[in-house]
């Protein structure tokens, strides 16, 4: 790659990396999960509460809360500025990352990726920028960034095995996705570091990440209540249904690889995107099989390192794959859990793209997705702003009728918080509602309001025959509004039962 080429991926990578992550952390809306994130992360600050799960959730630790509380105690409570605090993981991954392969291969290569990470699908950017999910990539190439460590450096080999152990552990607490790539971890270990056994590895691996999961045990032993495992669906899913549900797999692998937020009766240009789209889903899945058979073909010539990272690259996706299809998706969509796709889908398409001889090909795909990947993201803008419209439209309406208190629709109550601070208080409906001081005060204030989407039937006919309240729609939603005891006893526990 020319000197002159290469500055310019790096410069236009650095320049979307900047316009698109910063549109990200200004534009999108503020998500519930985001905002129980944050209310944890502010609990710790103030010494309130340590909790060792999610409020309400305990199938995910909260890792990513206890590094930026000392953020929160110092700059106070925003969910914009927690997204600058957040964006550590995601840049840290992604130094992490275009490094170690510019170790193992060439700068060509790492320009290439640094690229592609720099102008991400508009889901994959959605869901590291908003907080409680990009560590896991974060924690995953430290795991093999250990993993290398450990197959070269014989004198510290089981300090790093332990160390590795201990960071896959506390990774697991954080997010229990994590799993996908212990296959690969465990592989690495076996087929490329000599005399893996004799040097004890997979022990001190096992003893390490027993430590890492200290979370579990200190609050499992004391309350007798342990870490859920949660995946897409809830149900194994039968024999004669995997047709279908490899289908809905592979479509919603496609749309998460793509874009979630083009309106299907946009104009033209929505219409365009999603078949552009496609390019890169396509080229992704022919890059990714023709590395796996390269490599292969010339293991032997291969160092224990290069097929430690092949190892890890090539066998979460399929781990990914058989975990995720295993289960009824009917129900649970899950795209979140396609997170970690991320690490093989960025190096499959960089190293095809390195395969080209010709220069002229290399800049015109390359161009090409990173047009289709800018344009994807803009066009996505529209739902972004779609939902800034509906909750500006929203706040107004409170604000213009005095109403401070109330209940609301669980993406809806906590965002109404994060934007109006102090103003409008708002709780998710109780059997959704995450985080107990926003609910109290709710209870305490007594409610003056109710927020219905369309599809919420429960409680509507109770509110609509209530003579003390009145009914404004709202753009997608319903508000009842006013004094009625109807009100408070949507908070009560027996209302629910």
């Amino acid at each position: 790659m020319r000197n002159s080429s290469s500055r310019f991926w790096i410069f236009t990578g650095v320049v979307l990396l900047l316009i698109f992550r910063l549109l990200a952390i200004f534009l999108l809306p503020p998500a519930y999960d985001e905002m129980v994130q944050n209310y944890m992360t502010n609990d710790i600050a103030h010494f309130t509460k340590f909790p060792v799960y999610f409020y309400g959730q305990q199938y995910m630790g909260p890792l990513e809360s206890y590094l930026s509380a000392p953020f929160f105690r110092l700059f106070g409570f925003s969910y914009i500025k927690a997204r600058f605090y957040y964006e550590f993981f995601y840049l840290s991954f992604l130094g992490l990352y275009v490094w170690l392969v510019r170790r193992l291969f060439d700068r060509e290569l790492a320009v290439y990726l640094f690229t592609i990470l720099s102008v991400l699908p508009f889901s994959i950017l959605f869901f590291t920028t908003i907080v409680g999910y990009a560590e896991i990539l974060t924690l995953a190439i430290l795991n093999l960034l250990l993993l290398l460590k450990i197959s070269y450096e014989p004198r510290y080999v089981n300090g790093f095995s332990l160390l590795m152990g201990i960071v896959s552990g506390l990774a697991f607490w954080c997010n229990p996705i994590f799993v996908v790539w212990l296959p690969s971890l465990f592989l690495g270990m076996l087929w490329a570091v000599p005399s893996v056994w004799k040097k004890r590895i997979p022990l001190w691996y096992a003893a390490g990440f027993l430590a890492g999961l200290f979370p579990i045990w200190t609050h499992g032993f004391a309350t007798g209540e342990w870490l859920h495992i949660l995946s897409a669906g809830s149900i194994p899913a039968k024999l004669g249904d995997m047709p279908h549900i490899l289908y809905l797999f592979f479509a919603r692998m496609k749309y998460f690889l793509m874009t979630f937020a083009v309106d299907p009766n946009s104009t033209w240009i929505g219409g365009l995107v999603r078949y552009l789209s496609i390019i890169p889903f396509g080229f992704f899945i022919v890059s990714f099989c023709m590395f796996v058979f390269s490599f292969l073909k010339s293991w032997r010539d291969r160092s224990p390192r290069e097929r430690i990272f092949f190892v890890f690259v090539t066998v979460s996706p399929v781990v990914l794959s058989f975990t995720y299809s295993s289960r009824q998706l009917l129900e649970d969509e899950g795209t979140r859990f396609f997170l970690p796709l991320l690490i093989s889908y960025a190096f499959s398409i960089a190293w095809c793209i390195r395969q080209f001889r010709s220069q002229f090909w290399k800049r015109l795909v390359l161009g090409s997705l990173v047009g289709v990947f800018s344009l994807s993201v803009i066009v996505s803008l529209n739902w972004v702003f779609r939902q800034n419209l509906e909750l500006h439209h929203v706040r107004q309406f409170l604000k213009e009728k005095r109403l401070h208190y109330g209940i609301a629709e669980m993406n809806l109550a906590y965002a109404l918080n994060a934007l109006d601070q102090g103003n409008i208080v708002a709780t998710p409906f109780l059997r959704e509602a995450r985080y107990g001081p926003v609910l109290s005060l709710v209870k305490k204030q007594g409610p003056e309001f109710a927020i219905f989407e369309p599809l919420h039937r429960e409680y509507r006919e109770q509110l609509i025959k209530d003579p003390h309240l009145k009914k404004d729609s709202i753009d997608v939603y319903d508000i009842f509004y006013g004094s009625s005891p109807v009100l408070r006893k949507i908070l009560e526990p027996e209302s629910h039962a």
